[in-house]
């Protein structure tokens, strides 16, 4: 099963999402702070696969059964970040 982090940040909402074998089962959306700093960044995301971890998040009704996030880093395979701000999208 691959796990792909997906981030797209827009002027007003960042979404978080997770991919399971190239499908979205499951986003969070954020208001985007054009001041985020790397650190608020990593807590958001990682309270996101808390969240998953915890079944806080929604996940799509046609996903799989279970999501099997790993116990010990990284927590996906990859990831993919769109981004219309361009000081966002290194942070």
């Amino acid at each position: 099963m691959a796990l792909v982090l997906a981030i797209d940040i827009r002027n007003t909402r960042t979404r978080i999402g997770l991919a399971v074998d190239g499908r979205l089962v499951s986003q969070w959306a954020v208001p985007t702070d054009s001041a985020e700093t790397a650190d608020g960044a990593v807590a958001c995301v990682l309270g996101f696969f808390d969240a998953l971890a915890r079944n806080l998040a929604p996940i799509e009704k046609d996903a799989p059964d279970a999501i099997d996030l790993p116990e010990s880093a990284p927590l996906a395979d990859g990831a993919i970040i769109a981004s219309v701000i361009p000081a966002l999208t290194g942070v």
